[in-house]
């Protein structure tokens, strides 16, 4: 799956925010992770939150719940398995966010993030916890 290269907010967040699935255990329980373990704040916002958030706005509603969307305070939405490399880089894994932006790392994890997204239900009967507003 192609993921859309970055857009920009109409409103940029005024700090770094994570935009994913809040019906999906895999991902409540990932965006939490990175917010923990993130050097800086980070703000989470489910897609069911999205309207009338300013962010987003170029991209259609299949487009946005197509996968986790990463804000900078700059207003550059990062997409897809650039969206992960972006979060990455907000906690100690940061080196690997540079790694996996690197030309030909990008089609490994493009590639990778497309398979997880599919597998998702599988991966998210192994994960506790709370989702939908309780991140």
């Amino acid at each position: 799956m192609r993921y859309r290269g970055p857009t920009r907010a109409t409103r940029p967040p005024m700090q770094a925010t994570l935009v994913y699935d809040g019906e999906c255990p895999f991902c409540c329980a990932s965006a939490r992770w990175i917010q923990r373990h993130a050097r800086e704040q980070l703000l989470l916002l489910t897609f069911e939150d999205m309207p009338g958030s300013g962010l987003l706005t170029v991209l259609s509603r299949d487009e946005i719940g197509r996968s986790a969307h990463c804000i900078t305070p700059g207003g550059i939405e990062y997409h897809g398995g650039e969206s992960v490399t972006q979060v990455l880089r907000l906690t100690r894994l940061g080196w690997l966010g540079r790694l996996l932006d690197l030309p030909l790392a990008t089609v490994a994890r493009d590639i990778t993030y497309a398979g997880i997204d599919r597998a998702r239900p599988l991966l998210s009967r192994f994960v506790r916890g709370e989702c939908r507003g309780h991140v």
